[in-house]
């Protein structure tokens, strides 16, 4: 996976017809995109298969509100903040770890 995880914000942004974002709940995405998506582990084969039927059954009017939400949330969010909150969120495991050994 990339780390950026662009292929699920790349598809909220060029999604025509409101299709369903099934994603793995240890996508890096799912943190901004959890409220809207079909969320899933990828060791639950059955559970994977029921997320699939939801998203090809759902009504249109549920799809097209995720997709919106998506799209809103990706166009929000540019590759400027997540650099910063990647940046910050490495010093804070940095410290914690010094701080750790410090400790012992």
């Amino acid at each position: 996976t990339d780390g950026m995880n662009l292929v699920a914000k790349e598809g909220a942004l060029v999604n025509q017809r409101d299709g369903v974002l099934v994603l793995s709940e240890f996508a890096g995405a799912i943190y901004e995109l959890s409220d809207h998506v079909l969320k899933i582990s990828p060791f639950d084969v059955y559970g994977t298969a029921e997320a699939i039927h939801q998203a090809l059954t759902m009504p249109y009017e549920e799809r097209a509100q995720r997709a919106t939400a998506l799209r809103e949330i990706v166009q929000r969010a540019g590759v400027k903040e997540w650099f910063n909150r990647q940046v910050n969120e490495t010093l804070v495991a940095i410290r914690k770890t010094q701080e750790t050994k410090a400790a012992t």
